[in-house]
């Protein structure tokens, strides 16, 4: 049998404590034609029980959880997961009970969508969970919902086929919205981010030249670095600015007079954990840095600050609302309003108490604001409404504990609209709740969207005219994992289009903002290829978009992926007594260079357009102790690659220099960055703690607009100011080093296009 035909298998997780439940589930789902393993029938005696488990993970197209308060206690479960995550499984967890779940497990379920089985229906149960595995699969062959055979009666089979053909037509209509023809191909759908990191897109603003500034972070995680970018209306870079920073955060845009931006973010506490710090950046609008400004914020136990909004006062101050995560939540629960002037000065920190979580703080637009946020003492989300002066005058908790708010905006009477996920277990899971408040918090109206499973919203913006725009993510739609979602509703919150957007794995939208034309900007992410990146997608005013996804971040030419040996695109240098040395590594098959004082230069030379860069993985054993000068240079240069081969010092015009030898001359470890142009040289050195040997770092030099970025391991090296010749229309790429008695390697050398 092909592998291709070979049906899907369910691996069925549980508790052995509940074996007699997973073995009718098993029973069950396999008489639907479904292929299962579950551990107690399927391991053989004498069998490596984890190599058994593992194998049995990786080959099964998904994982059923079946939950009980026995399951908290199952180590063995918190390792299948643990696996199904690693590789990818989808995971399906049922809850059968309502013990509360414990952390171990929610590390990794939290963000799936879960499945209600506390019913008394033993066969409804059955055919629920059935259902939700045929859909995460993509099979269509559902069963029916039926009672128990001791009561009630099966579905009219013309009542299930009529309904079949209503959902068919449902979801075709909301995931499809009449774009199969793809006649929208001048609108962008840009996908863009490393394949070896974790990369959003934060925020999007419109700008008056019909393109748009966005923002995100590289890498989420305990080291992230954010970037913001300028883009004309196709979606091609402009200029782009990016620093490193600690700590899980969203780089938040606010709109300057002068065509710029304001950019902020939080950073981790130090590890005594007595506090943290706050990064604001303000960029012109050729991306130029104004101002940059870092406070410190001191709070006693802070582990991070999570960024929950940013807004302009009234008064044109910046205002930036913080949540705390702490090491002990009770005394330290606050939220934190740090804000300050249009020039970085003046900063100002105000404090509210017994606030856990802040998911919107907008001003009123009278001096006053709104706090939307979770409230301490009933874990429910809350909503006041505050005086110029900061004082409540009025305040309500909506919905309950199983709810969650996430955004909001205020409306042209000074009201308010808050955007709230109820995630109460069973019909109605996971529903987008949108309630509309007056400034006394007495309730207008409530509307509620979505369908079967979890719907959220991340931003919502109000419309000249009134209307309401809505961006999230739903599941309700496709097959169980999360797609775009953008909703456009009339005043009094009426749906008037809705659109799903499947970009081909976990997607999302974070943000959205609007052009003068009427175009919809959106920023968010995807896992389509892998590990998230960023996703930038542009709609018309009725919601038609380009389904067609173009690649950000494009290797120039596939051959480089093959190294540095295609003699089609790199030239070897001359040297009178040296040539170029290479090696494959057994292990990996990695090809690795020792330049030995040879220069490497692309045959094929390219645009020095924004975004071009030059990347290298530099390993080196050890400090050699011979004399002499040891180093590695990596650079671009306009001229000839003849040119070049004759006298690499002289041809050369940009270039990044590691010179490591400590030798018996007394030489000191340094890394150079160095530029040439016209007789002007401008160069940065550093001292080893740049350095490290024995393990791979990556060295990569960015062209942008007006200046050259130099990095190392992502972090930001030095930036120098360049001024390209006007005649100046190609660039290539090349390798130099002299590696003494030691050699150096060089791996994964890659020239690729970043789009910001």
């Amino acid at each position: 049998m092909e592998v291709s035909d070979m049906p899907a298998r369910v691996f069925v997780s549980h508790s052995s404590l509940d074996a007699s439940f997973a073995d009718e589930m098993v029973k069950h789902l396999e008489s639907s034609g479904l292929s299962c393993w579950i551990s107690s029938r399927d391991i053989s005696p004498g069998s490596d029980w984890a190599e058994t488990i593992y194998n049995a993970i990786s080959s099964s197209s998904v994982m059923l959880l079946l939950y009980t308060g026995n399951a908290n206690d199952s180590w063995q479960i918190r390792n299948e997961l643990d696996i199904a995550t690693n590789l990818k499984i989808p995971i399906i967890p049922v809850k059968l009970e309502t013990a509360e779940v414990s952390k171990g497990l929610k590390y990794f379920t939290n963000s799936h969508q879960w499945l209600d089985g506390t019913g008394n229906r033993k066969r409804e149960k059955l055919d629920r969970v059935t259902n939700a595995v045929n859909r995460v699969l993509g099979s269509t062959a559902e069963v029916n919902l039926r009672e128990d055979m001791d009561g009630g009666r099966p579905l009219l089979p013309w009542l299930t086929a009529v309904l079949a053909v209503i959902a068919a037509t449902v979801i075709l209509l909301l995931t499809c919205s009449g774009n199969s023809s793809n006649t929208h191909e001048h609108l962008m759908n840009l996908v863009a981010g490393g394949s070896d990191s974790w990369d959003y897109a934060t925020d999007i603003i419109a700008t008056d030249e019909c393109g748009f500034i966005a923002s995100g972070t590289w890498d989420w995680g305990f080291w992230s670095e954010a970037w913001v970018a300028a883009f004309d209306s196709s979606g091609s870079l402009l200029w782009n600015w990016s620093d490193s920073l600690s700590g899980e955060c969203k780089p938040a845009l606010l709109p300057t007079d002068d065509g710029g931006v304001i950019t902020a973010f939080g950073e981790y506490a130090d590890f005594q954990h007595t506090g943290y710090w706050v990064r604001a950046v303000r960029l012109d609008s050729l991306g130029s840095v104004d101002w940059d400004q870092r406070w410190r914020i001191e709070w006693p136990g802070t582990v991070q600050p999570v960024f929950g909004d940013a807004n302009l006062s009234d008064s044109g101050r910046v205002q930036l609302a913080f949540t705390l995560r702490t090491m002990d939540t009770r005394p330290y629960h606050a939220v934190h309003v740090v804000s300050f002037d249009d020039a970085g000065q003046e900063m100002r920190l105000d404090t509210f108490p017994n606030r856990v979580e802040v998911y919107s703080f907008p001003s009123d637009g009278i001096g006053g604001h709104y706090q939307v946020y979770k409230d301490q003492e009933s874990s429910s989300s809350g909503v006041e409404h505050l005086t110029p002066d900061g004082v409540t005058d009025g305040n309500i908790i909506a919905g309950d504990r199983l709810s969650t708010a996430s955004c909001a905006a205020v409306s042209e009477d000074g009201g308010i609209i808050v955007l709230i996920t109820a995630e109460r277990y069973g019909a109605g899971s996971g529903d987008l709740v949108l309630m509309k408040f007056s400034q006394d918090m007495a309730l207008c109206w409530e509307q509620r969207y979505g369908g079967e499973m979890w719907d959220g919203a991340s931003d919502v913006m109000l419309l000249p005219d009134g209307r309401i725009l809505v961006a999230g993510s739903t599941k309700s739609y496709g097959d169980g994992s999360s797609d775009g979602w953008v909703l456009l509703l009339d005043e009094e919150g009426s749906l008037i289009w809705q659109k799903v957007i499947d970009c081909g794995g976990n997607d999302g939208f974070r943000a959205v903002s609007v052009h003068p034309d009427g175009t919809i900007l959106l920023a968010g992410s995807t896992t389509r290829y892998g590990d998230p990146d960023a996703w930038l997608l542009s709609m018309t005013p009725e919601g038609e978009f380009n389904d067609t996804t173009t690649l950000g971040l494009d290797l120039l030419t596939e051959d480089w992926e093959c190294g540095f040996l295609d003699q089609a695109v790199w030239v070897m240098g001359y040297n009178r007594n040296y040539t170029p040395n290479f090696t494959v590594d057994t292990l990996t098959g990695n090809t690795s260079l020792d330049a030995n004082n040879v220069p490497v230069v692309t045959r094929s030379a390219f645009l020095p357009r924004p975004g071009l860069s030059l990347e290298a993985s530099v390993y080196v054993a050890d400090r050699p102790e011979a004399s002499g000068s040891n180093w590695l240079a990596m650079g671009l240069t306009t001229g000839d690659s003849r040119d070049f081969r004759n006298d690499p010092i002289a041809a050369r015009e940009l270039e990044f220099r590691w010179t490591y030898t400590d030798g018996m001359n007394g030489q000191l470890p340094q890394v150079t960055a160095l530029i040439t142009r016209d007789s002007t040289i401008s160069f940065t050195e550093a001292d080893d703690g740049w350095l490290s040997f024995g393990e791979p770092q990556a060295m990569s030099i960015e062209t942008c607009v007006e200046s050259m970025v130099f990095r190392i391991n992502d972090s930001l090296f030095c930036e120098l100011p360049v001024l390209k010749p006007a005649d100046e229309d190609s660039i290539r790429a090349y390798l130099c080093g002299s590696s003494g008695s030691l050699p150096h390697r060089i791996d994964d050398v890659r020239v690729f296009l970043r789009r910001w």
